[in-house]
């Protein structure tokens, strides 16, 4: 059902443009610092298993807590920033966030710890929703698919990134210096949200429960949820992949481990250029054959020895694949229904990290079989969602050839 007159969007074409080369860096380093909350943990599971006296299952669960809090995050992110504005909404979240992950360092309990985890994750659910959307509404057109791939490659950067600073810091000074910093960078980002985004012009005049009300519209629009799940498996996939890396033991020496990681940062730099590239294709042919790369790299780690080298190189292959695309991806959801604004990229984000909630609960279930079998699993995954992304360009009646 339409909304009506009084509780609409206010229409683009008011929209006011904001600068794209300040906004860019800011976007770009806040995406790595915002997801990699999730990850900086990752390299202190042997660690805090031992702090906190759990076991391994148990840590994968801090993945998921902060996951569950960050789809959440992200789900009212969009009808947020929709009534209240993008650097308003955003600002703040980083300010809540700075606090909650500085309490995380503090933790003397494991349920304490995940409580906070899940906090921590909805807090900084705040920043992708209002980033996205803004970049949508507030820079030039010519500027959006630049703009809006950089970001979604840190989003996926983050998965490396993250666990090579946290391993270095945890490594070379204490695990605590990780919490610190990451607290002191979310604050800083707060302000330069501040700096660098347009004042606010709320783009939606009703209670916020009747931005909110948008919702269930969006997760009853079939189009839109098929696509949703077309990137959110290879999210689990993902997750899975980098904490398989530690749950199986493959991968025991921290070098060989920081080394794995690094791998993926030149692959994932060159993202944004292909995908320029790329645009000549219909998003439907980008969408399909970046899954069948992603599909082909699991499949090379299912088969070939377990070398770290390897390992590595088709992780980054598979984390470079699904950079390219997501911003497909979310492009069609937004040409399919233009109508939901911010909140059609918050169901877009909220399904992407229930699908990363998933990945360490996968891959510690499969784990003890060890990384083969692990990589078998997650082909199936992949498999579903290129099943998934036909079954949409059959629906549209698009050629990927075109």
């Amino acid at each position: 059902m339409a909304l009506s007159e009084k509780h609409s969007p206010v229409s683009e074409e008011t929209d006011a443009y904001g600068s794209f080369t300040l906004a860019l860096p800011v976007f770009t380093l806040g995406a790595l610092l915002t997801t990699g909350q999730m990850y900086t943990i990752i390299p202190q599971f042997n660690e805090l298993r031992e702090h906190w006296g759990v076991g391994p299952h148990a840590m994968a669960w801090t993945l998921s807590a902060f996951a569950i809090g960050y789809a959440v995050g992200m789900l009212v992110s969009g009808p947020g920033s929709n009534k209240f504005g993008f650097r308003r909404w955003s600002s703040i979240g980083m300010i809540a966030a700075a606090v909650v992950t500085l309490l995380i360092s503090l933790a003397p309990w494991y349920s304490l710890a995940l409580l906070l985890r899940v906090v921590q994750g909805l807090t900084t659910g705040a920043f992708a929703p209002s980033v996205m959307t803004y970049i949508g509404r507030h820079l030039r057109p010519h500027h959006r698919g630049i703009a809006a791939t950089a970001v979604l490659t840190s989003f996926i950067g983050a998965v490396i990134v993250a666990q090579m600073a946290s391993q270095y810091l945890t490594d070379h000074v204490n695990r605590q210096a990780v919490w610190y910093l990451s607290a002191l960078g979310l604050l800083a980002l707060a302000v330069a949200l501040r700096s660098v985004m347009i004042a606010d012009r709320p783009h939606f005049t009703g209670s916020i429960w009747k931005s909110i009300g948008q919702l269930p519209q969006v997760f009853t629009h079939a189009s839109l949820v098929r696509l949703y799940f077309v990137m959110a498996l290879p999210m689990t996939v993902g997750v899975a992949v980098f904490t398989g890396f530690e749950l199986t033991g493959i991968v025991t020496d921290s070098d060989e481990l920081l080394a794995l990681r690094a791998v993926a940062l030149p692959f994932l730099a060159l993202v944004p250029l292909v995908a320029i590239v790329l645009r000549r294709f219909s998003l439907n042919a980008q969408i399909l054959g970046s899954l069948v790369v992603a599909g082909a790299a699991v499949l090379t780690m299912a088969i070939a020895p377990p070398h770290p080298v390897l390992l590595g190189i088709t992780a980054a292959l598979f984390l470079a694949s699904t950079g390219i695309a997501n911003p497909a991806i979310l492009q069609s959801a937004m040409r399919i229904a233009p109508q939901f604004g911010a909140s059609a990229n918050s169901g877009a984000m909220f399904i992407n990290y229930v699908g990363a909630t998933l990945g360490p609960i996968v891959a510690a279930g499969v784990a003890g079989f060890g990384m083969h079998t692990l990589a078998w699993v997650l082909l199936a995954l992949v498999v579903a969602s290129l099943g998934l992304a036909v079954r949409h360009s059959r629906v549209l009646g698009e050629s990927i050839a075109t």
